[in-house]
């Protein structure tokens, strides 16, 4: 089953395959309501109609990139639909991707990489919330404060 993070990034990408297509590739939003719930099969869709209409660019390409490489490829393989509770974060990436906002910093991916937990993190930032602010950041739920953006950034490094 795909993460609430995970399913976040395949929205982003969808977003970003879709903008780039324009208004003409979902004017019903038939798409957007199949990609809610199915969400890989909708990128590939949405994939191979920008390859058709040449609309990767190197720009598309890179987010794509970007964005696809923080999913774990066993991730990729699952085609099982997804709850309305994982529809959720993937709206909120599609969203984002539509607005233009780039990622942002991925809290998950730095703190696996010191191989560190959500409280080992939450300790070093001294949150009495401990774990559970950590794991709302990760899903997308909440966003971390400017002057918490900068802690999380400078300590995971």
């Amino acid at each position: 089953m795909l993460s609430e993070r995970k399913a976040f990034l395949l929205g982003y990408a969808w977003g970003t395959l879709e903008k780039a297509l324009g208004s003409d590739y979902d004017p019903d939003g038939s798409k957007y309501e199949y990609g809610a719930a199915h969400p890989l099969p909708a990128f590939y869709q949405a994939h191979a109609a920008a390859q058709q209409s040449h609309a990767l660019t190197k720009e598309i390409k890179d987010i794509l990139t970007e964005v696809i490489g923080k999913i774990d490829p066993d991730d990729l393989s699952d085609t099982e639909e997804l709850s309305p509770e994982r529809q959720v974060p993937w709206q909120m990436g599609v969203y984002k991707a539509r607005s233009g906002e780039p990622l942002k910093f991925d809290i998950a991916a730095a703190r696996s990489r010191k191989g560190w937990t959500q409280a080992q993190l939450a300790e070093k930032l001294g949150l009495p919330t401990g774990q559970v602010m950590v794991s709302r950041w990760e899903s997308g739920k909440v966003e971390p404060s400017k002057r918490t953006w900068e802690k999380l950034r400078k300590i995971l490094q």
